[in-house]
């Protein structure tokens, strides 16, 4: 998978700047937990539940290779039994303001529900965003993986296959059972290769060592090679 080139309407060149990371997806996928991964502690709550743990916006910073990184995690805004979604997904918009965004699609491996089809278009229509230039698909639970994530993408189903096209075929895995630096240096990678061609620019503490990074491949598995 090539990469794609700059983030569409401007590269990020100010590490003085927040940028910030927008966790989006279903109940159950993980984003919470993705977010603990990025911060390197327990920051969002997340536990396994039969009903949705995170029902309100949540924001935590932390300066991540020399850059202020802004971790947004989200509720379900689809979830039929979440209260007054649109007050959630104006918090949501409020706290994307004064930096720029990068989306951070979570998707569990293994599952990939008939909502999960078509939640591109749904929460581009209800940011009012194109998230899509600016969105990376984040798979959880890679642990559970016996493979190679490409392979897994290759031989998936063709609905997922469309939506990880539509995020400019950029997706990455975590296992969040393992913390690993080396997953999140994976992911500073693939954020700093979408918003600007020099990674050191976005994140001047990265270490230039090629083998943390994924490009020229988006896919990057720190579980199972």
């Amino acid at each position: 998978m090539a990469v794609t080139g700059r983030l569409a309407g401007g590269s990020y060149a100010d590490p003085s700047r927040p940028l910030t990371l927008v966790l989006l997806g279903e109940s159950g996928s993980g984003k919470s937990a993705n977010g603990n991964t990025i911060l390197g502690q327990e920051v969002f709550m997340s536990k396994p539940s039969s009903k949705p743990v995170t029902i309100e916006c949540a924001e935590a910073l932390k300066t991540i290779y020399g850059t202020q990184i802004k971790v947004i995690d989200t509720p379900d805004f689809f979830d039929e039994d979440l209260q007054q979604p649109s007050r959630h997904v104006m918090e949501c918009r409020q706290m994307c303001k004064g930096g720029l965004c990068v989306y951070l699609l979570v998707i569990q491996i293994g599952r990939f529900t008939e909502g999960e089809r078509d939640i591109l278009e749904r929460l581009e229509t209800a940011l009012e965003t194109r998230i899509r230039d600016r969105a990376i698909i984040l798979f959880t639970r890679g642990d559970d993986l016996d493979q190679h994530i490409d392979d897994y993408v290759r031989n998936t189903n063709t609905h997922l296959q469309r939506l990880i096209k539509e995020c400019g075929s950029r997706y990455q895995v975590f296992n969040n059972r393992k913390r690993e630096e080396q997953q999140v240096k994976g992911l500073m990678g693939n954020i700093a290769a979408l918003v600007n061609t020099d990674y050191l620019t976005v994140f001047p503490e990265l270490n230039a060592e090629k083998s943390f990074l994924s490009w020229p491949s988006w896919s990057f598995s720190s579980s199972k090679q």
